[in-house]
């Protein structure tokens, strides 16, 4: 017998093993039950069920209320709660969690749709870093002549957009952003299809790279038509001069 039997008569106990119970809410603080028609409800306190009442008429011990407490005995995952899954969460380690999650969609065919089609469309990179970044190698070619005409020195830029193009990019390719790709890319065509910028002497080795990704995007199935043709204008420029 378990201890809060104690609180019930035989009669009780004996009767609740033929009450009908009906979960009609589960919360964090209360599991709320029809049983034989009455309502039952069983505050939880530190996921146990705690000073049980009855809608009946019965004053002292109640058969509906001893009926709740063995159903929840049977069905542990009721006192599970949503405040208990986010502490564990919390508390477990990221890498377990992914690794669940991978195993768990390899079974699971609605699980991986449901993750899919809640995920899938949405940016998993941080794009702000990488516009940074990028930034930051433009910056590194600003000198005398971009101060007083806004040129800038492709030179001295050539070993920070050379790692940008070809350890940046292709994370990004990886992680299927095409379309943010395309903007940086983008971007990099404004700088490398100046005028000026073609007598600078590490254009060409730039450029050479640089149409590598150009030509990837361009046969890209995740690019629009519109994403393509302003691919198309923005490295124009570049392209006559080849």
């Amino acid at each position: 017998m378990k201890g809060w039997q104690l609180s019930f008569d035989e009669e009780s106990l004996d009767g609740a093993e033929n009450c009908e119970v009906e979960i009609s809410h589960v919360g964090d603080s209360e599991i709320i039950a029809k049983v034989d028609g009455f309502e039952v409800v069983a505050p939880i306190v530190f996921h146990s069920p705690y000073h049980v009442f009855c809608s009946c008429k019965s004053k002292y011990s109640c058969k509906h209320e001893a009926a709740l407490i063995f159903y929840i005995e049977k069905h542990p995952e009721l006192l599970k709660n949503s405040q208990r899954e986010d502490d564990l969460i919390i508390s477990i380690d990221e890498n377990q969690l992914r690794d669940f999650l991978k195993n768990e969609m390899k079974q699971n065919s609605k699980l991986k749709k449901a993750f899919l089609d809640k995920f899938g469309n949405e940016s998993v990179i941080d794009k702000q870093y990488y516009i940074d970044k990028l930034d930051q190698v433009f910056r590194s070619g600003e000198d005398r002549s971009f101060v007083d005409f806004g040129i800038y020195n492709i030179d001295m830029m050539e070993y920070a957009l050379y790692e940008f193009m070809n350890n940046e990019l292709p994370k990004i390719l990886e992680m299927r952003e095409h379309s943010f790709a395309c903007s940086l890319v983008e971007k990099i065509a404004e700088i490398l299809g100046d005028d000026l910028a073609v007598s600078h002497d590490s254009w060409y080795g730039l450029v050479e790279d640089f149409m590598e990704y150009v030509y990837i995007l361009e046969d890209s199935i995740y690019l629009t038509s519109d994403e393509r043709k302003s691919l198309e204008r923005a490295t124009s420029e570049i392209v006559s001069y080849l």
